[in-house]
């Protein structure tokens, strides 16, 4: 059994279908098999990842870059609460008031990497928050996981680097399990 381990799903805000598909895929997989998912509660693969893991009555955790209060974004209030309603965990080193800012997500990533046994990054630009949260991770010497994609598409260039950089590709979440 896995009770205590906890894998960080995180990625691309501006996701395509196929990012959303195995983000949902894989968190609904590692949390049939008591894998807890934490991520950022933001829109694309953060959102698939934690819906992902409650289809599944798996546990999810969110951390925010800001206040209980000021939940971000706001298109993502539906699920701060289905979060809380189903148990999972809304977590955050902000005052409750505080303002999300823009300053605060590499200091969110770094809190979730630190929680993370492991992170899978599933689509990344070159300039992205995903990217930070493997940079975290790997100064806390985790396991980087990605999982393939399309030369051509958008989101690939942060993934390629990362691959480059030595984070292992994944093609099922029976082999993240196994490397766990």
């Amino acid at each position: 059994m896995n009770h205590n381990k906890i894998i960080a799903i995180v990625g691309s805000r501006d996701c395509t279908d196929y990012g959303r598909k195995y983000a949902q895929l894989f968190a609904k997989t590692l949390a049939k098999h008591n894998i807890t998912i934490i991520s950022g509660l933001a829109l694309g693969i953060d959102t698939a990842a934690h819906c992902g893991s409650m289809c599944e009555a798996g546990k999810t955790i969110a951390v925010l870059g800001g206040g209980l209060k000021d939940v971000y974004p706001k298109e993502n209030l539906w699920l701060y609460n289905k979060i809380l309603n189903e148990q999972g965990c809304i977590i955050t080193e902000y005052e409750e008031q505080e303002e999300t800012k823009k300053s605060n997500f590499p200091k969110r990533n770094r809190l979730i990497s630190g929680i993370a046994d492991a992170v899978l990054v599933i689509e990344a630009s070159y300039r992205s928050g995903s990217r930070i949260t493997a940079k975290y991770a790997k100064m806390q010497d985790k396991n980087i996981y990605c999982i393939p994609v399309n030369l051509d598409q958008k989101n690939s260039s942060g993934i390629n680097e990362l691959l480059r950089n030595g984070a292992k590709i994944v093609t099922t979440p029976n082999q993240l399990m196994s490397d766990l």
